[in-house]
């Protein structure tokens, strides 16, 4: 972490970066799912509380150019987080996918439709505050 003065800002290096970030953001609003004997391969990595419900979100960490998660294709979501986020979308839920900027503070939502349809490239835009896309 570096640190500025009073300020603490968060440096991307892996994804438990990006879940120090979600963390951060909405605090005690958050679950986390840890893998585990029994448990659905390929699961979201926290569920977000909003309105009485809750939402799937999947981190990851990676490579950004103009706006582009360059690796998203290689080192995006594994098979089996494919095929869990396909069926809760096909159940109508929407996970999202929040990935950090490695080497930066930012982290950014790429569009999960797109990420587990396998389009490229996957458009990576940065989130200033949380809370404003749970508002979508």
């Amino acid at each position: 972490m570096l640190y500025r003065s009073e300020k603490v800002d968060l440096m991307i290096r892996k994804e438990g970066d990006v879940r120090n970030w979600l963390r951060k953001e909405v605090g005690e609003r958050v679950f986390w799912i840890e893998p585990g004997a029994g448990s659905t391969v390929g699961f979201p990595d926290a569920l977000v509380t909003k309105d009485g419900g809750l939402i799937p979100v999947e981190l990851k960490a990676g490579r950004i150019r103009n706006g582009i998660w360059i690796d998203g294709k290689k080192r995006g979501l594994r098979p089996s987080q494919k095929i869990v986020m396909r069926k809760m979308w096909a159940l109508g839920i929407r996970p999202l996918l929040i990935v950090g900027r490695l080497g930066t503070s930012d982290v950014g939502r790429v569009d999960t439709l797109a990420a587990i349809s396998g389009e490229v490239p996957l458009v990576w835009e940065k989130i200033e505050k949380f809370d404003l896309i749970l508002r979508n």
